[in-house]
């Protein structure tokens, strides 16, 4: 079993998420203090559908639900571009410098 906390999860994520797909499991700490974990998923665990696993853990208090139901981002207009570069193009030069 793996621990890190929250700042080196959040730094690291794609790492742990390939070392959990591994079969790992990972302890996430928050001023050395557990607060959460990361384990495989298998389908088993999963039991019904979404919604209604949803409601079950949220009546257990282990989610949080969202104050209000929306589709706020299908909502919104895409930014029509007024030349220059791509948006994608910007990113991959940025990813390529090391930023």
């Amino acid at each position: 079993m793996i621990q890190a906390n929250i700042s080196t999860i959040k730094n690291n994520i794609s790492q742990f998420i390939e070392k959990v797909a591994c079969g790992d499991e990972v302890v996430i700490s928050d001023r050395d203090k557990p607060v959460a974990m990361l384990i495989p998923f298998t389908p088993s665990q999963v039991r019904g559908n979404w919604s209604a696993r949803v409601a079950q853990l949220s009546k257990l208090g282990q989610l949080k639900r969202p104050r209000l139901e929306s589709n706020r981002v299908a909502d919104i207009d895409p930014i029509e571009s007024i030349g220059g570069s791509q948006l994608s193009d910007l990113l991959l030069e940025e990813r390529g410098a090391g930023r």
